[in-house]
């Protein structure tokens, strides 16, 4: 005889992981912008905006800290802009059939969630809704190939950009500067690089200008002695 299942009712809190997915909505996304977030929200009806608020602020922190970090591509972002938030409505449920959430679905699709969770045992004593927004990459910003036309482009550039600010860098340093705005957008403004490459090629450069400097003198002493020898 099948045991009867016990309803319980939704608790007045529960928990909500929110994740930033790197692509399309609906797709097959496999990178995600830093770690899920947990949050509490409230159970209250008409409750959508103020979790929506709450995702899209996660979301934002989320992007900041992920942009802070200059390996990892730029991401489209406007937290002012409209928002898609979806959600796993069960534990098998793949990406391309989770739900968008609105204001006119949200209090039917979080019990829909709450329900399936009764299907698995002891699933409801750690209820969590799972929520995801889906974040597409800047492509404006996508990666040029060095090119000999682009470097040769970007090398009057950063000329132009080094005699403007005034800049002093070292042959090397310039060849590398160059290199980089090379691989730059074309509208993308001229940004001297101050990675540790730069530093390591700076001081490259400081010590073959002064090695030339003491050949220089090297060359001079023996045209000066040469000369009062004759």
């Amino acid at each position: 005889m099948q045991r009867e299942r016990l309803s319980v009712a939704m608790p007045e809190c529960f928990r909500c992981h929110i994740t930033a997915k790197v692509g399309k909505p609906l797709g097959k996304s496999r990178t995600s912008v830093g770690k899920p977030t947990e949050l509490t929200v409230a159970t209250y009806r008409y409750y959508f905006r103020v979790v929506s608020a709450l995702v899209v602020d996660t979301v934002t922190t989320a992007v900041a800290k992920y942009h802070a970090d200059a390996s990892n591509s730029k991401l489209v972002w406007d937290p002012e802009g409209p928002k898609e938030v979806y959600v796993k409505v069960a534990a098998n449920t793949t990406q391309d059939k989770y739900i968008k959430l609105t204001l006119l679905n949200y209090n039917d699709v979080v019990r829909q969630v709450w329900n399936n969770t009764s299907k698995v045992r002891n699933a409801q004593v750690s209820f969590t809704l799972l929520l995801f927004i889906y974040i597409e990459k800047d492509t404006s910003t996508a990666i040029r190939r060095a090119t000999s036309n682009n470097l040769v482009t970007a090398a009057a550039r950063v000329a132009g950009y080094i005699e403007y600010q005034s800049i002093v860098l070292g042959p090397l340093q310039t060849d590398y500067a160059t290199v980089v705005t090379a691989r730059l957008p074309a509208t993308a403004p001229v940004e001297i690089p101050a990675n540790a490459t730069m530093q390591q090629l700076g001081h490259i450069d400081l010590m073959a200008s002064r090695h030339a400097d003491e050949r220089r003198r090297e060359i001079n002493a023996e045209a000066t002695d040469t000369y009062r020898s004759n």
